[in-house]
């Protein structure tokens, strides 16, 4: 029986989310987990908690759990927002700033010289495959409730 489609990107994220979390962790003294936080943050600083979450893909009570051990470790400040009082600014400090992009690079590299030790994969076609993906992913309708379906 073959892989239902799905359960083969769900296998493959699971394997770049590996690799990735083991090169992260042995060169950059971090999991995955927290690189794709700071890479989050990376994108539009200055961000709001719930900004943040929203971007990080997980809650805001769990973004709110984050900040105070990034904030302590020396990856982010928090500093209140000048235009909201109840508001955090949550910005990367230049150490973050710094690890996000080695590390991104590193990573980058690594994919294309697999890709490229690969003839049967082409980079270019997988990435618009990719991306075509992900616009017909965000213009999904939401789903309609089934009545048990089994």
């Amino acid at each position: 029986m073959t892989e239902p489609t799905t359960f083969l990107l769900h296998r493959v994220v699971a394997e770049l989310d590996a690799y990735a979390d083991t090169v992260l962790r042995q060169d950059y003294g971090v999991t995955f987990a927290t690189f794709n936080f700071l890479a989050a943050a990376s994108t539009l600083p200055g961000l709001d908690v719930t900004a943040l979450a929203r971007c990080a893909g997980m809650s805001k009570a769990a973004a709110s759990k984050r900040l105070p051990t990034l904030v302590r470790d020396g990856m982010l400040t928090a500093s209140p927002d000048p235009h909201h009082g109840r508001r955090l600014r949550i910005d990367l400090t230049p150490r973050a700033l710094a690890l996000v992009e080695h590390a991104t690079e590193r990573l980058e590299r690594e994919f294309a010289a697999m890709l490229a030790s690969r003839p049967d994969l082409d980079e270019s076609v997988l990435r618009d495959q990719l991306e075509g993906l992900a616009h017909a992913l965000e213009t999904l309708p939401d789903p309609t409730p089934t009545s048990g379906e089994s």
